[in-house]
């Protein structure tokens, strides 16, 4: 079996158009993982834990997950000393402020089993294992060459995303052998998109609330501001009595309004920032306090006040001062 699959990474490997080929016993579309006991050479060291997987060569490249330290997984290891390849996660709680390449790992993983000792050749960066939610977990990955499975998963990385290079990679692998029972294959973003349904469709309807509400807010806000303003006519007419000129008036009239909308607004943006880190847990790829969002409402806020104020302002200095006067 090991040998068949081996075939079939290099035949894929050479096909035009393919970027990388990699084997995977739970692929990430179906949020799988193996559980292990583990433990360091430290003679107080107790068991702890770890979720991992069992994965081949260029896993890390075909996933594009960094390997911050060490070295991927070669063939060669197939007749050299087991190895393991761990997460950040999981190098920071077993050596802290060590370099955690070199170090042996003791790896037990069920019950009739003996506990096998790895070396770590590799840290990988951390990445989401089950869900987008969770924590960062303590993770490891052994090479399929040490540790073969008897149901893997072939990972393609083709240069043109989306189906077109499925059919090539299918009569790719039927030719290597006819009976081969190829089935489920997809593009890993159409599985992952199954996985994602439930987080895109809460996403889509935060987002349609949150633009809602800043379309009400942006209405709300120039009513209450052109209403003040608007208030103000016959003192408007007064001043223009007494010789005050338009500009001056439309002036003070911005100043003044536009003070308590900017005082308003960064009350609001310290409110915000204090309530973002509620649901800093639903947030994936940006921070709770992303400045690009901060920023664009306060601007858009801040336009839409000034707007309130100059349009009425404007509209009032135009009326006769004795009709001003009289406005009520």
């Amino acid at each position: 079996m090991k040998q068949h699959l081996g075939q079939i990474v290099e035949r894929l490997q050479h096909v035009p158009g393919v970027q990388s080929v990699t084997l995977t016993e739970h692929s990430p579309d179906a949020g799988g993982v193996t559980s292990f006991s583990c433990r360091t050479t430290n003679a107080m060291s107790t068991h702890i834990q770890v979720l991992g997987n069992t994965i081949g060569p260029d896993y890390f490249r075909t996933m594009k997950v960094p390997l911050v330290r060490g070295r991927d997984f070669a063939a060669e290891d197939e007749r050299g000393v087991p190895v393991v390849i761990v997460n950040e996660t999981l190098a920071r709680s077993f050596w802290p402020e060590e370099n955690p390449i070199g170090k042996r790992l003791g790896i037990f993983a069920s019950a009739g089993l003996a506990e096998k000792w790895a070396e770590v050749i590799g840290v990988a960066h951390d990445a989401k294992y089950l869900t987008l939610e969770e924590p960062q977990r303590l993770y490891l990955y052994l090479p399929y060459c040490q540790q073969p499975r008897s149901s893997m998963t072939l990972l393609v990385r083709v240069k043109k995303n989306g189906p077109e290079g499925i059919p090539q990679i299918r009569r790719e692998l039927l030719a290597l052998d006819a009976e081969l029972p190829v089935y489920d294959l997809k593009p890993l973003k159409d599985g992952l998109a199954v996985w994602f349904m439930g987080h895109k469709l809460l996403a889509s309807m935060v987002g349609t609330l949150g633009v809602l509400g800043l379309l009400l807010a942006s209405l709300g806000l120039y009513g209450v501001v052109a209403y003040q303003v608007s208030r103000r006519t016959k003192e408007m007419g007064i001043r223009m009595a007494l010789g005050a000129e338009r500009r001056t008036i439309i002036g003070l009239v911005m100043r003044q309004g536009m003070f308590l909308v900017l005082l308003g607004t960064g009350v609001g943006l310290a409110v915000a920032a204090a309530v973002t880190r509620l649901i800093a847990r639903l947030l994936f790829g940006i921070s709770p306090l992303d400045s690009i969002a901060f920023i664009g409402v306060a601007v858009l806020l801040t336009g839409v006040a000034l707007v309130a104020c100059y349009l009425p302002a404007r509209r009032a200095t135009r009326v006769p001062p004795m009709v001003a006067l009289r406005y009520e």
